[in-house]
């Protein structure tokens, strides 16, 4: 069943809530090294920030739909790259700014979702990886698994810390 509405956001409000509950220990902890790779529990929130908004999802979708239209195709992207760059942009921003971040980008994400037509949830897309979803399972799938993913990775962070006290 595809996803609808109030599943996208549930999701993001229980994000928040998350946010809300892991707030002191990630002010506490941010250069705690994620479990995988060679981030901070802060450079994770740098990312986690720049895809907060997250009907970005769906106008990448939308191009890659005009493109394919117009048989051209879109140039490729380095998500390395681009993840480096989502750091980089942040780098002067302190956590606190980080968190608040993440959050205005959620409150902005709702709202365009509370107003976007229903049949533009409903329509298919054809995803980086080939397969056919729906605009509204591209923008849960960005926040429950993608962000919520990321958001494991600094909760296993900060209790790897804390394990260590």
């Amino acid at each position: 069943m595809p996803a609808t509405r109030e599943d996208i956001i549930k999701a993001i409000k229980d994000q928040d809530a998350r946010f809300t509950r892991l707030h002191p220990t990630i002010l506490a902890n941010p250069a705690a090294p994620l479990p995988t790779g060679t981030w901070t529990v802060r450079d994770c929130l740098s990312h986690i920030a720049a895809r907060a908004l997250l009907m970005s999802t769906l106008r990448n979708a939308e191009a890659r739909l005009k493109a394919a239209a117009e048989n051209r195709e879109l140039p490729r992207i380095n998500i390395d790259d681009i993840n480096h760059g989502q750091v980089t942009e942040r780098q002067n921003a302190t956590v606190e700014e980080l968190l608040k971040e993440i959050m205005e980008n959620h409150a902005k994400t709702i709202e365009e979702i509370k107003a976007l037509p229903q049949a533009q949830l409903d329509k298919m897309y054809t995803t980086v990886q080939g397969d056919q979803r729906s605009g509204a399972d591209l923008i849960l799938g960005n926040v429950a698994r993608h962000e919520a993913g990321h958001t494991n990775d600094v909760e296993a962070a900060i209790n790897a810390v804390k394990s260590k006290r």
